[in-house]
């Protein structure tokens, strides 16, 4: 038990300020259905960190980590431009009218973040070291635990800051993540 706990607190640190979960908490404060993003979110995950674990890192085997970089990073780049044109020329674009409804938001989204990521590369070293089954139990509880808090999180600061300054920073957000893509 002490062991799977353990693999659970990896988890869950390896997901703090990680890109997945800056994506989460600019993704909560443009959806009106969080409900339906978490579902997109969890699916994400499930798939993502699933195939790391199963296979350990070899979606780097299947697609270059360049090639995934690159697209990941002009999605994000692209969806931070579209919202702050839509906010300038008072057209209000945000995620869900670009993805078309929560659900894919959230699974598009964080897919993209998710792929090479730390926690993913976590998830496929964890499991050539651990039973792969409590891996990817402890995964998904770390991972959708982080992710109910940043999405909480998210509702919370778009209260406070207003819907007009929040479309400003997450159209800045979703550009800032683009870019580290690229970089990191």
């Amino acid at each position: 038990m002490l062991e799977f706990m353990s693999l659970i607190a990896t988890m869950a640190l390896a997901e703090l300020g990680d890109k997945t979960q800056i994506t989460i908490l600019f993704l909560s404060t443009q959806i009106q259905k969080p409900i339906r993003l978490l579902l997109g979110i969890f699916t994400a995950f499930l798939v993502a960190d699933g195939v790391a674990v199963m296979f350990g890192s070899v979606m780097k085997h299947i697609l270059p980590t360049h090639i995934l970089r690159i697209v990941g990073s002009l999605i994000f780049m692209a969806l931070g431009l579209s919202i702050l044109i839509g906010w300038r020329s008072g057209e209000r674009i945000n995620v869900e009218r670009v993805f078309k409804n929560s659900f894919t938001a959230g699974f598009s989204a964080t897919f993209l973040a998710e792929l090479c990521d730390k926690t993913q590369i976590s998830a496929g070293v964890l499991a050539a070291r651990f039973n792969c089954l409590e891996v990817f139990a402890a995964a998904m509880i770390a991972l959708i635990t982080v992710s109910v808090l940043t999405i909480i999180l998210g509702r919370m600061v778009l209260e406070r800051v207003g819907e007009e300054r929040m479309l400003r920073i997450s159209g800045a957000g979703f550009l800032l993540v683009g870019v580290l893509f690229l970089l990191l």
